[in-house]
Order: C-alpha cells, then sequence, then structure tokens
C-alpha cells in the first residue's frame, strides 16, 4: 500500500490574546498595572526639566528652587550637569533675579563647582557669567590694617570673622591699659615732684661754710663746737 505524504503548514506561535480570542470569542484587553499617589508625587518630585525656555519663564523664586533641584540631581548623576551648565549660563537666566535669589543662586553653583568642566568653572567664576557680576560680594580695603576688618563686616554668620574682630579687640584694649599705665605713672611722678618741691619750699635753709684749713663744710653750730669760738666764723 502506498502512503500518502501530507505536508504540514509550518506553525505559528500565537500570543495570550490570540488564544484567548479563540477560546472565548472576545477581545481580551490586557490589564494596566496601576501606579500609586505616592509613586506619582515622588516621580514629579524627582523630575528635572531641562527645557530652557520653560525654566526662563518661570518667577525668579521658583528659578532659585529648579536650579538647587537641577544641581541636586545632577550631584546623582540623574541628569547631564553640561544641560544643566547651558541653560545656567544663558543671558537671560538672572533676568528679574533680586539680590536675595541672586545670591542663593550663586552659592549653590559655587557649592557644586565640582560638577563641571574646567572651561565651565572659568566661566563660572568669571565677570562673563551674570550672576558672579551682578551679585558676588565686593571687597574693598584701603589698608592691610583695614583688611581683616572689612572682611569681618561682609562675610556673616563665621566664626573666622568674630575670631578676627575679638582679637583686634583684644589688641585694642591691651594698648589702652599701656596708655592708661603710662598716664598714671607720668601723674605719679608728678606728684612726686610736686611733693619734693613743696618740701623744700617749707624745709629750714641751713647756712654751711668752708674751713680753708681743713676743706670741711661746717654749719654754725658744728664750727662753734669745733672751734670754740665765731671769730673767724
Amino acid at each position: 500500500q502506498g502512503s500518502e505524504s501530507s505536508t504540514m503548514p509550518p506553525r505559528k506561535d500565537k500570543t495570550e490574546e490570540q488564544l484567548a480570542q479563540e477560546c472565548f470569542g472576545a477581545e481580551v484587553v490586557r490589564r494596566k498595572r496601576k501606579v500609586s499617589k505616592e509613586m506619582q508625587q515622588m516621580a514629579a518630585d524627582l523630575f528635572v526639566t531641562l527645557d530652557l525656555n520653560e525654566v526662563l519663564s518661570i518667577k525668579p523664586k521658583e528659578r532659585a528652587k529648579w536650579l538647587d533641584k537641577a544641581l541636586g540631581a545632577a550631584k546623582e548623576g540623574r541628569i547631564n550637569p553640561t544641560k544643566v551648565y547651558d541653560i545656567l549660563s544663558h543671558r537671560q537666566f538672572d533676568d528679574s533675579v533680586n539680590s536675595e535669589y541672586g545670591a542663593f543662586m550663586l552659592d549653590r553653583v559655587k557649592f557644586h563647582m565640582d560638577l563641571f568642566t574646567e572651561k565651565q568653572k572659568k566661566h563660572l567664576k568669571s565677570d562673563n557669567f551674570h550672576l558672579q557680576k551682578k551679585f558676588a560680594p565686593v571687597v574693598l580695603a584701603d589698608s592691610d590694617d583695614d583688611s581683616d576688618e572689612v572682611k569681618a563686616m561682609q562675610l556673616d554668620d563665621s566664626h573666622v570673622n568674630r575670631d578676627i574682630l575679638e582679637r583686634k579687640s583684644k589688641k585694642a584694649r591691651k594698648r589702652q591699659r599701656e596708655i592708661d599705665d603710662a598716664e598714671k605713672a607720668k601723674r605719679l611722678r608728678l606728684g612726686l615732684d610736686e611733693v619734693d618741691s613743696a618740701i623744700d619750699a617749707v624745709r629750714p635753709k641751713i647756712e654751711r661754710r668752708i674751713d680753708p684749713s681743713d676743706g670741711q663744710m661746717y654749719t654754725k653750730e658744728e664750727f662753734l663746737q669745733e672751734y670754740n669760738g665765731l671769730a673767724e666764723w
């Protein structure tokens, strides 16, 4: 008997949806995993926009918050620091920013300076960087003697500055004590001189004469005792 050979068509793997549709005759909808509100909030907190127009359109206060958040994300490796630099160095980034928010932004940039390349650091430290030019503190000193005091006035809440002022205060008090002591000594000397002058004024004057024979000085009483007379006095 001859056997007839039949060629079977190649089998195609079907998806779960196709198999379920053949079995139940209805379209199967895949369930999507629900995301909790906590996860959504966490994702929103971690998200940092890098859209230049969006950043420039927000108010200075929110822009300052964005910068702080963006630098933190760059430090954690979630975003590229160069993207932050490009927005930060834009000429309109500091528009309408007052001294309070400007100083805050500049402080955050300096704190995270190690995130940037050497070329970027050079720009951020120069006057070509708008925040640096507008909000960096300026120290003016007329002489080396005044420099510590000027720095102390311009840097607040610093123990270094308090130490500087305390040392200067101690030196000033020491100089004043030296001046006072010298004045007291001077007054004391003048007082003693005055006392001596007063004693001399009231002290009776005693006449003394020199005897040519021996060259000694004698009072009248001593001469009388020595020579038993005043004929040669």
